[in-house]
């Protein structure tokens, strides 16, 4: 898995409902911003490493984070998933 952190403002937003784009939530609290992402298909990896943050006592992040952190990263593959499964509208022909 590979979660990480990034700082690069000049990174372009990410493509919401993209089934191929990285995953990454933001959370905010007590000033410190926590930048977790992770592949598409390493779901799984990224709430284990947010369970092993919420357990540890030398860091402030608890469950009610690790909750949040669910939340959002569940609504974007949800998202992601419907945008895949959703055929695009069949274009217009020209009339002539």
């Amino acid at each position: 898995m590979h979660t990480r952190a990034r700082d690069n403002q000049n990174d372009g937003p990410k493509g919401e409902g993209d089934p191929c784009a990285e995953h990454e939530v933001t959370l905010l609290k007590n000033g410190h911003r926590w930048r977790l992402a992770c592949a598409t298909g390493e779901e799984p990896e990224l709430l284990e490493a947010v369970s092993e943050l919420a357990e540890s006592d030398d860091i402030d992040f608890d469950w009610f984070d690790a909750a949040l952190i669910a939340h959002e990263l569940k609504r974007r593959v949800h998202a992601a998933l419907e945008s895949f499964t959703t055929p695009d509208p069949e274009p217009e022909s020209p009339r002539g």
